[in-house]
């Protein structure tokens, strides 16, 4: 993306026509006209296209749109008057606000005054210091830094008290594009360079160079530093350097007001969205996110390997469970749950190998303060090659609707495959029109209920025994399952 362009007033010229005074007939002159009028015109407009120029890409305000059109000459503020359609008006404006000698009008695009494509606007802040070396409290921020080190900020700016910044968020929205920030070196003891990127690699560095600096001699730069999904910037130094870092944020860069979703929700996608990783969007989000102002993390089609833990008052939904993936291969869970929080409309996948529980493609320890997790619409999977549990509780409470559950779902495995398992006197979870299924397995297990949990399942489909005597009622297929331990 290209940075947001500048627009320029063009300078009115009055061209007066010298010719001998003499009687003549007086032709009406439009752009006179205009001129002697331009109050009324501009009102017009106005009236016309301010409120859908104000939501269209360009975002501008009626008081911006009457500003630009007070500095138009009056042969553009006609062409705006006598527009027929919002692109027509776009186009002159564009043309009127950058018509000089150097080039054709034509040459202006009718977007040019903003694109979702191209442009991102930048919004200064007061400057805010999220790093300070010498004000550090936490090794290694409470000294220099050293040659060939590097260190990740995280760019949603909540607490940077470990690192000698400030306690704020420095007004920053929950995702932008880039971000600037003033860099200063202070009594470096050898001739280097300090870098910034977005990239977790610290060979790239070298790649993204802010300052070359000389010994003794203190120096900043302004760096404008992209920002990915993982929200993060880095900095390094070359080997044999120490030198105290600062950074102030001074702004950020974002698409035009128009071309954003609407507020509280974030866009997760390989590419275009706000993030590219669940997680760094669930973390922008719960930074914000209360009981009474719920967030909404929303999921383009694609694969995302990562591990995701839920947060509470941030709402996760996929864009359906045949193409939303998260899948991640560990031991663990892939998706943790246990805040007040529902997520839907997704795939959560892990083929872990290990012992029992073994792959878990969603875990629950505890619940937050403030609620429990909901599972709608959501296909959870655990595959790997012998024992695994597609949903594991230990602690919490958690609901299950319009679900599918499925362990051993390639049905070639051997050992234990339990679809749900609850343990622990603070584990409660109630199923309901949900399909609980071990597909294979030397003990196949639909649902398990021990150490005190309740397990509560109703209106659902399951396929495997049952142990503990989970609370069963109106199961589409009993037949698949011990009646006896499920009455």
């Amino acid at each position: 993306m290209s940075i947001s362009r500048v627009l320029t007033r063009g300078t009115a010229t009055l061209l007066l026509a010298s010719g001998v005074a003499a009687a003549q007939q007086i032709v009406p002159n439009p752009l006179l006209t205009i001129d002697q009028n331009r109050v009324t015109v501009i009102e017009r407009i106005l009236t016309r296209w301010g409120e859908p120029l104000a939501q269209s890409k360009a975002a501008l305000s009626p008081e911006q749109l009457r500003s630009m059109l007070s500095g138009l000459r009056a042969d553009h503020l006609l062409a705006a008057s006598l527009a027929g359609s919002l692109d027509g008006l776009r186009n002159a404006l564009s043309t009127g606000v950058t018509s000089t000698a150097r080039g054709k009008a034509d040459s202006i695009r009718p977007n040019a005054l903003g694109d979702a494509n191209d442009d991102l606007v930048y919004t200064p802040v007061v400057p805010c210091r999220i790093l300070d070396t010498r004000n550090g409290t936490v090794p290694p921020y409470n000294a220099q830094m050293v040659g060939g080190s590097a260190f990740a900020v995280a760019a949603n700016l909540g607490s940077f008290a470990t690192q000698g910044g400030s306690a704020t968020n420095c007004s920053l929205p929950a995702s932008f594009s880039s971000i600037a920030v003033v860099l200063t070196v202070l009594n470096p003891n050898f001739d280097a360079f300090l870098a910034a990127s977005n990239s977790s690699d610290f060979s790239t560095l070298t790649q993204a160079v802010v300052m070359n600096f000389s010994a003794n001699k203190g120096l900043a730069n302004t760096a404008i530093i992209p920002m990915d999904g993982t929200v993060k910037f880095y900095l390094g130094l070359p080997a044999q350097v120490t030198t105290h870092v600062i950074a102030d944020v001074v702004g950020y860069f974002k698409p035009p007001a128009g071309t954003i979703q609407p507020s509280r929700i974030l866009w997760v996608a390989p590419s275009g969205g706000n993030y590219t990783s669940i997680q760094a969007a669930i973390n922008a989000a719960a930074g914000q996110a209360t009981a009474n102002n719920r967030w909404l993390v929303r999921i383009a089609p694609g694969l995302y390997t990562e591990r995701v833990t839920l947060k509470d008052f941030v709402d996760v939904e996929g864009s359906g469970w045949l193409t939303t993936l998260i899948a991640f291969t560990a031991s663990g869970a892939t998706l943790t749950a246990g805040a007040d929080s529902e997520l839907r409309e997704v795939l959560v996948y892990n083929n872990f190998s290990g012992a029992s529980p073994g792959a878990i493609a969603i875990g629950q320890s505890s619940s937050s303060a403030t609620g429990n997790t909901f599972l709608r619409n959501v296909v959870a999977v655990a595959d790997g090659p012998v024992d695994n549990t597609a949903i594991n509780v230990t602690g919490g409470d958690l609901d299950i609707v319009f679900s599918i559950v499925v362990a051993a779902d390639s049905a070639t495995q051997t050992g234990v495959e339990t679809a749900l398992s609850a343990t622990g006197a603070t584990s409660s979870v109630r199923v309901f029109t949900s399909a609980l299924n071990a597909a294979s397995g030397t003990t196949k297990l639909s649902a398990r209920q021990a150490s005190g949990a309740l397990v509560k399942i109703a209106n659902s489909q399951m396929q495997g025994s049952t142990v503990g005597t989970p609370l069963c009622f109106n199961n589409f297929d009993p037949s698949t399952y011990t009646l006896a331990a499920c009455p």
